[in-house]
């Protein structure tokens, strides 16, 4: 593990990077969109290839509400090599306060982890969620369910999800048959706990916990666990002005023949936007224990 890494990643974009499809949305929409960003790093040995500006993220994603209670998305999301980031699920609310997913979506586990291209303004994915899961993140089909408290004052939302873990990606260890291990190689368990502490004083704020295990390639006696927590937020600055902000700790710890992994990973980062301009700084430190 390295001792310590920083990766420092910065995004122009042209275009509000929101999300495809709001609460509420009753219509098809399709957008398309292409994002430009580059990255400086420093003492990195894994988890950042890219150098330089380029252009390297394009969705084309049709979403719509044929029932207040139903909503389904499918999302073509390509960096010009495949179609790894692609969703495309359905989701239900059968009662008040509970929502149904299925499918296959992006997971996260984080705020950070979890934004979708579009959504983040970064194209690359942050240094700790690359090197944990894979250039794409965590990626994967399953089923999810949600349950939202009533409580106005203060809201909370449960998941509990379980995923296939067979689109997950390979760490490099090594163990006795000298081959790479997979990080979720079966079935996987997630638990997530949100809560809007920004309802508390009108503020768009949310701080969250989130946790994923599941066994590993290396033996059926070794298994990954995964602890995200997170923060995030935006506020409206002056006329126009709009400030935000992503805060994710992730931590790892997997198992392999005679040995146990820990490794810790941060990312940070801060958009600007004025109308429809946006400028984004991330800043990514791994190695943390």
């Amino acid at each position: 593990m390295d001792a310590f890494s920083l990766c420092c990643a910065s995004c122009i974009a042209l275009g509000d990077p929101a999300s495809l499809f709001g609460e509420g949305s009753q219509d098809l929409r399709v957008e398309a969109l292409g994002a430009e960003s580059f990255a400086v790093a420093s003492d990195v040995t894994t988890g950042v290839q890219d150098s330089g500006f380029q252009l390297d993220a394009l969705s084309l994603g049709v979403a719509g509400a044929p029932h207040e209670d139903v909503r389904v998305r499918v999302t073509l999301d390509t960096d010009l090599q495949s179609f790894g980031r692609s969703e495309a699920y359905l989701e239900g609310r059968p009662a008040r306060g509970l929502t149904i997913r299925a499918g296959r979506w992006r997971v996260g586990p984080g705020v950070v982890s979890a934004r979708r291209v579009p959504d983040r303004c970064f194209v690359d994915a942050p240094l700790a969620t690359e090197t944990f899961l894979g250039r794409d993140g965590l990626i994967d089909q399953g089923f999810a369910v949600t349950y939202q408290t009533p409580w106005k004052l203060l809201p909370v939302s449960l998941t509990a999800g379980i995923l296939s873990g067979i689109d997950a990606a390979s760490f490099d260890a090594l163990y006795p048959n000298g081959l790479g291990g997979t990080v979720f190689e079966r079935l996987l368990y997630l638990v997530r706990l949100e809560a809007q502490i920004g309802a508390l004083f009108d503020r768009p704020l949310s701080i969250s916990a989130t946790f994923l295990t599941g066994q590993n390639g290396t033996g059926p006696d070794n298994r990954t666990d995964m602890v995200s927590v997170d923060a995030a937020g935006s506020f409206a600055v002056g006329s126009g002005w709009t400030v935000g902000f992503d805060l994710e700790y992730l931590l790892r710890r997997f198992g392999i023949p005679y040995a146990l992994v820990v490794e810790g990973g941060l990312s940070a980062d801060v958009t600007v936007a004025w109308r429809q301009a946006w400028l984004g700084l991330r800043v990514d430190v791994f190695g943390l224990p």
